[in-house]
């Protein structure tokens, strides 16, 4: 394995479409960050929102204390 960096042939100024698609991709990229940090805030949200609810409907049909869990066994 050779620790040489490898060798620039030529260089030269981007065109213009270049340039255009460069751009576009930068923008995509940082917009696609941004949906996914509203996603990410928005299922945090969500998702204690449900916990709520579930509680709430155990409260209803009346499950107040768990009983046993399927990995303990149950004290005699």
């Amino acid at each position: 394995m050779s620790k040489d960096r490898p060798k620039i042939v030529s260089s030269s100024p981007l065109s213009s479409s270049e340039g255009t698609y460069i751009k576009a991709a930068e923008n995509k990229a940082g917009k696609s960050f941004d949906v996914l940090r509203t996603l990410a805030g928005m299922m945090i949200s969500v998702q204690s929102g449900f916990i709520a609810v579930y509680f709430a409907i155990l409260k209803f049909i009346g499950i107040n204390v768990a009983s046993g869990t399927g990995f303990l066994p149950r004290s005699r």
